[in-house]
């Protein structure tokens, strides 16, 4: 019982993300998302592109795994070109480094099923944690920390 409790946990870290939002402008949200075990940040210049760089990294390291396949317009491509501009793989060439301030989160990704994300957030300078069951309910509570 001990070992499958552990083994359960040993890859917890690897779903963390530091969201740090630097700027909101038209409605959006602009900042730098941070894998927390490896810290490859990535800017990000839109809600849908932070969602993207999230993805793309869960997708890369397969945890958690998906308990769904997203359905798309094309069919999947065996080759990885195009992908290159929103992997988190890069080195940083000396972009904003991320801080933690007013707008910073801690997300972690605990499962993805039934095509979307579940977990936990954190608004670090409002200390305050809360579980989220769907990706849009994650959007929703940064949203209110923001407003």
């Amino acid at each position: 019982m001990y070992y499958k409790r552990r083994a359960r946990h040993r890859g917890s870290r690897a779903k963390d993300f530091l969201v740090s939002v630097t700027a909101r402008r038209n409605n959006g949200l602009q900042g730098v998302v941070t894998h927390v075990i490896s810290q490859q940040s990535r800017e990000f210049r839109s809600l849908l592109e932070l969602v993207s760089l999230i993805h793309d990294r869960l997708e890369e390291m397969g945890v958690p795994v998906s308990g769904k396949e997203l359905r798309t317009w094309t069919q999947p491509q065996l080759t990885l070109e195009g992908k290159g501009d929103l992997s988190m793989d890069e080195k940083s060439d000396g972009r904003q480094e991320p801080k933690v301030g007013d707008s910073a989160f801690l997300v972690r990704i605990m499962f993805r099923q039934n095509a979307t994300w579940m977990g936990e957030i954190q608004w670090l300078e409002g200390e305050k944690k809360l579980y989220f069951r769907s990706m849009m309910e994650l959007i929703m509570l940064i949203q209110e920390a923001l407003d």
